[in-house]
């Protein structure tokens, strides 16, 4: 038999061995762990012994394991992580399972993903721009549509020739139609467009750090796919702050949803009174100021805790000082909330200007896969062990 180097065994529900052995209470029958084979065994050198009553031990070998290249093994960790089904509450357990070692395996398992990221390909469209203000990196996951859509919008509302646009792809199969739709992009508006295609889905952190090395202007924009001016003022204000320089400061914009209500105004660090008291120790989790509510007249800008990536304006000197979002952050889940308190760490604001107008189509910018669930358990555990002994005075601004 093999032996597996890896984390302790976790309990899971197996709906089908209750089914099996006509439970009348649920029950978490099945058993999972991860980790790596020592050298010199193979999968099918792997077993499972089990300890029974008065020490009595069964054997057993495992049928086939699916070998699953780097990738495909994070996703599948990351799905099941998320996914699972368990009679206990899912933060609170995964938060205990990633403490006991599965949060390092992850860990490290990333790590060897990263190491292997690299650029496809790079094209520009349109000549560079000596009066070019202000870069627009935007991360494009499973939907090539945004790319061209993205831009018409800002073009309704005048010249592009003091913007670029920098769309980095975590989906090489769309590498071809973006390359297209950028060269029409680029013709019919008249903008300077670059389009950078990853070998895979490297994380929201990793892309947006690659196009904001790639891009023209000091001052840089972060933002969604699914994110667009709501007038004319939005842009010109935008272009406005972005022309005045931020210094060490990151500036956010007010978004809206689609009847007008606010969908984010700041956002704001928040323990979960529920899921720490069962877990025993604080969870922290980002809310946005006013989220779903009325609109409000004021105007002014003012200071918040942090903003969402959403939407966010920063210089790339002060992006590379702090060393861009960390690319420990699997997916796109806590990375722009995690930027914003090491701007403040750098000594550093971050500021909230409602003049910056956006809608925001939230959830519709990317394509939804199963690892998501899980990644976004993973990071919010890995903020939350980051930053926790502060977050109580980060609110304090």
């Amino acid at each position: 038999m093999g032996e597996l180097v890896g984390l302790p065994a976790y309990r899971v529900r197996r709906a089908d061995v209750e089914n099996y052995l006509q439970s009348t209470q649920p029950y978490e029958f099945g058993i999972w762990t991860a980790g790596r084979l020592r050298r010199g065994f193979e999968p099918q050198d792997l077993g499972i012994a089990t300890l029974g009553p008065q020490g009595a031990q069964h054997t057993a070998q495992l049928p086939d394991l699916i070998r699953k290249p780097g990738t495909e093994f994070l996703d599948f960790l990351l799905a099941h992580l998320g996914g699972r089904e368990l009679l206990g509450e899912l933060t609170t357990r995964s938060f205990a399972d990633l403490d006991a070692g599965h949060g390092a395996f992850l860990a490290a398992l990333h790590d060897e993903v990263a190491a292997t990221r690299a650029i496809r390909i790079k094209a520009t469209f349109g000549p560079r721009s000596p009066g070019c203000r202000l870069s627009l990196v935007c991360v494009l996951l499973g939907i090539p549509d945004f790319l061209y859509l993205l831009v018409s919008q800002f073009a309704r509302f005048g010249p592009l020739d003091t913007l670029e646009f920098v769309f980095v792809s975590n989906s090489p199969e769309l590498e071809e139609v973006l390359v297209r739709d950028a060269e029409l992009a680029s013709f019919v508006f008249g903008a300077r467009i670059v389009v950078v295609s990853l070998n895979q889905n490297c994380g929201f952190s990793h892309a947006n750090n690659v196009g904001v090395a790639v891009a023209q202007a000091g001052t840089i924009g972060i933002i969604n796919p699914d994110v667009y001016p709501r007038d004319a003022a939005a842009v010109a204000n935008t272009l406005r702050v972005a022309e005045g320089g931020l210094g060490s400061d990151v500036v956010g914009g007010k978004l809206y949803y689609a009847d007008g209500s606010v969908m984010h105004e700041g956002m704001f660090f928040a323990p979960d009174v529920k899921v720490s008291a069962l877990a025993g120790a604080p969870v922290w989790t980002v809310e946005h100021f006013r989220k779903g509510f009325p609109d409000t007249a004021g105007t002014e800008p003012r200071r918040v805790p942090a903003v969402t990536g959403a939407l966010m304006l920063i210089e790339r000197a002060l992006f590379e000082r702090i060393g861009g979002f960390d690319t420990r952050f699997i997916s796109g889940y806590y990375e722009d909330a995690d930027l914003c308190l090491r701007v403040r760490q750098a000594g550093g604001n971050v500021r909230l200007d409602p003049a910056l107008a956006y809608w925001h189509y939230e959830g519709m910018g990317s394509a939804k896969r199963p690892a998501q669930a899980g990644a976004q358990l993973y990071n919010r555990w890995l903020f939350t062990r980051r930053w926790g002994a502060t977050l109580e005075r980060a609110n304090d601004v």
